[in-house]
């Protein structure tokens, strides 16, 4: 298999071109090899300590609070939530990313040591001191890859995490008032998960491609037509996802509920008011005053101003009671804060 390109390592007015081996670039500005070795003996011991002081914090951080952040979903705080996704993938991943590092590390310094030492190369390669050159360069390339895909799975993983986290507390957010119509919202949530981890996953796929020098641009041009279409055609049913999930958590009503649905302040004559009778994944129905069911998108209904007369007339009768409690005992009422 022929080297990556961007690891060929050539000469231009007696300074060495980058190779995309950032390691490799390091060593390669060291007048002699022996600066380039006691450096690399520097950055190993380094990732030595790093990996191995950092595999036992997070063990022990599993041990004090392992059961506080398996259960830092319940009440949602995002940057709790976002250090307990990452917790685990940064515990299974690190000891790899060490040993990829460490592997690069003395990779890119026997390329150093080929490239100073030509003649002693060539002699131990027995003339084939260029192909075992160009065996060395796409290894180092590989070792730096694999590094890179390491540090995209962990990103992927913890999205993926945080975003379970974040939808199961809106899940119970749904769930907290045991509300009839409130199975049809979570059932919603379940393939809102899926999308939205399927579109995790191939943005790690793409960063995974790129990372391996394969240049995306025209499989991205062969497949942005079908994008388009696609997006065209789920656009309406997102707006409606979306603004169910709204509907569900913001509560401006619940199923019994007489509302007005308004536009700029002025009743919608194709809307008339009525009683609010189910509250679907998709669509709000309406039971208007002679009975009949009107059907409106929950994206119609974001849209809209919504007047509530039933919460109104709960808020109407707390006051007066409060008043009527307030007189009888002789003080004047409180405002009603809400």
């Amino acid at each position: 298999m022929p080297p990556h390109p961007a690891a060929s390592f050539r000469r231009h007015h007696g300074r060495p071109q980058a190779t995309g081996v950032p390691l490799l670039d390091e060593l390669m500005r060291m007048r002699t090899l022996d600066a380039a070795v006691a450096h690399s003996l520097q950055l190993a011991g380094i990732a030595v300590a790093a990996t191995v002081l950092g595999t036992l914090l997070l063990a022990a951080v599993e041990r004090v609070a392992g059961n506080r952040i398996a259960r830092s979903g319940r009440d949602f705080n995002a940057p709790v939530a976002a250090l307990a996704a990452a917790f685990k993938p940064a515990k299974v991943l690190l000891p790899y990313y060490g040993v990829t590092y460490l592997t690069t590390l003395a990779s890119a310094l026997a390329q150093v040591a080929a490239t100073k030492l030509k003649k002693d190369f060539v002699g131990l390669c027995r003339g084939r001191n260029e192909e075992v050159l160009a065996a060395l360069r796409w290894f180092t390339q590989l070792v730096q890859d694999t590094s890179e895909l390491l540090i995209i799975i962990f990103v992927a993983w913890a999205a993926i995490d945080f975003k379970n986290r974040a939808l199961n507390w809106l899940a119970a957010s749904i769930l907290s008032d045991s509300s009839a119509s409130n199975d049809a919202a979570v059932t919603l949530l379940r393939p809102l998960g899926g999308i939205l981890t399927f579109l995790i996953l191939l943005a790690a796929a793409a960063f995974t491609l790129g990372a391996y020098g394969l240049n995306l641009g025209p499989l991205l041009a062969s497949v942005g037509g079908v994008g388009v279409v696609v997006g065209l055609a789920t656009q309406r049913l997102l707006m409606n996802a979306v603004a169910s999930i709204a509907l569900f958590t913001a509560r401006p009503f619940v199923m019994g509920d007489e509302v007005h649905l308004m536009a700029g302040g002025i009743l919608v004559v194709k809307l008339p008011q009525g009683i609010v009778s189910q509250i679907e994944p998709m669509r709000t129905l309406i039971r208007s005053e002679d009975g009949g069911l009107v059907y409106v998108n929950n994206a119609d209904v974001a849209n809209y101003i919504i007047k509530n007369m039933t919460q109104g007339r709960s808020l109407a009768a707390v006051e007066s009671g409060r008043v009527e409690h307030a007189h009888k005992d002789g003080e004047p009422p409180s405002p009603l804060i809400l």
